[in-house]
């Protein structure tokens, strides 16, 4: 089987070296290449894949042209998120597996040039910044404030660097922010999506595990468990975390009765779970290994529920891919969950395989390298391109290949973590343990 996901990385990799190497992104369809950051981000978050699939020349391919050829002059407003995730995340693993002295001098370059986003009033960062400039500032469509999940989901990449070098002020930074965030009061122990860089306090009502907060709580029990289990005040703030996401998001439907995770907003439950929340089960996977959880068991029952009903999602849909979102009826009325139009497209997320695979090794329940298969194969069959690389699918509720349509974008993350996590579902538990490693929210 791994042979298998070998040869479609392959695939997909080919496909971005011979037509766009060192671009940021690849889109297959065209077979042209694009940049947002130009600091080649699918093959710098791709590295360490390279790496662990054993592909030995064309890690020294990319090395080389990381050498040559990876500057941070970039004249365009990046991310601090994606820089840290992705170029500093990507650089850092890589020198985690093979000591390469480029790769920790890079990274320390590329988090030195986005420090000044923390020169804020409160120490937590605005997210979109001008390398050349010097300019932090946050989109308009926030109302200026800062993602809870960009800010926290970063600390794990500037914890490791200080680990590294020896130099304490990039932990220092991060650890400014986490102390912000935390003595903030947190309705249901859950974060708000935003928080305003200049005052500390949150803008946002919105509680959800999706987009803009969840990766916060998995970075709360990674940083808990890369500090060596030595910073209570994280690993408490996780287990209050998901005691307020079970009572406030936690949710059943009818007729099945699925468990799934909702929204709150405004004071209303608003019943629709985002695909990015499927991250959820494998997080409270890994929690449960925790010593001294006191809701160990809780936890990996949930995440088994939570597990079946992301599984139960793709299998709904004709080509086996989720969509973006699903709403779900708690009124017995009906099927269980619809997707709407708008929200048909199947991103080819990692967040599903994810979850599998923390499932697997914490249950070693076969089904869950059963369902593995599955999306592995639905993806073959509906997402790949013949000429090289995988595409967004338009429509997940098609069968037809060329009626489902393809979005002429292979994201990065395609090959840094979904391709990534179904090869580590099927080796075994000693190849990178749970207790020795720990997986950023890129992989």
């Amino acid at each position: 089987m791994r042979s298998e996901i070998i040869q479609e990385f392959s695939h997909c990799w080919f496909g971005y070296v011979n037509n766009v190497f060192g671009q940021d992104f690849y889109h297959p369809l065209s077979q042209t290449g694009s940049n947002t950051v130009e600091m080649a981000l699918t093959l710098v978050s791709s590295l360490d894949t390279l790496i662990l699939m054993g592909f030995e020349e064309e890690y020294e391919r990319s090395r080389k042209w990381i050498i040559e050829n990876l500057h941070f002059s970039t004249t365009q407003t990046v991310s601090l998120f994606d820089i840290s995730i992705q170029v500093i995340g990507g650089l850092l693993s890589s020198y985690a597996l093979r000591t390469e002295p480029v790769f920790l001098q890079k990274a320390r370059e590329a988090a030195d040039l986005v420090l000044f986003a923390f020169d804020t009033e409160t120490g937590i960062p605005f997210g979109q910044l001008g390398l050349t400039t010097g300019i932090a500032e946050n989109p308009i469509s926030s109302g200026g404030s800062s993602s809870i999940s960009e800010i926290l989901s970063i600390q794990l990449e500037f914890q490791y660097l200080s680990r590294l070098t020896g130099d304490p002020k990039y932990a220092s930074t991060v650890d400014r922010v986490s102390q912000a965030v935390l003595s903030q009061p947190r309705p249901f122990n859950l974060f708000p999506q935003y928080i305003n860089p200049k005052t500390g306090l949150y803008t946002s009502n919105l509680l959800t595990m999706g987009a803009g907060v969840g990766s916060a709580y998995e970075t709360l029990l990674k940083q808990w468990i890369l500090s060596n289990r030595q910073r209570p005040e994280l690993i408490n703030a996780y287990y209050e975390s998901m005691a307020g996401m079970k009572d406030l998001l936690v949710r059943h439907s009818s007729p099945m009765h699925l468990t799934f995770l909702a929204d709150h907003e405004n004071d209303a439950i608003h019943p629709n779970m985002q695909l990015l929340t499927c991250f959820v089960p494998g997080m409270l996977a890994l929690g449960s290994l925790q010593p001294d959880n006191p809701e160990a068991a809780n936890h990996l029952r949930l995440a088994r529920e939570l597990g079946y009903t992301c599984y139960a999602i793709h299998r709904k849909m004709a080509t086996g891919l989720a969509p973006e979102v699903v709403t779900f009826s708690e009124t017995g009325k009906g099927e269980d969950f619809q997707t709407a139009q708008d929200q048909q497209r199947g991103r080819l997320r990692p967040e599903m395989l994810e979850s599998l695979f923390y499932l697997y090794r914490v249950t070693h329940a076969q089904v869950y390298r059963d369902w593995a298969w599955e999306i592995f194969q639905s993806m073959k069959t509906h997402a790949r391109i013949p000429s090289g690389g995988y595409a967004v699918v338009d429509n997940v509720l098609e069968t037809d290949f060329e009626r489902i349509g393809h979005e002429d974008t292979m994201e990065s993350s395609f090959l840094s973590e979904t391709m990534k996590y179904l090869y580590l579902i099927f080796a075994e538990d000693d190849y990178f343990p749970l207790d020795r490693w720990v997986f950023t929210t890129q992989g």
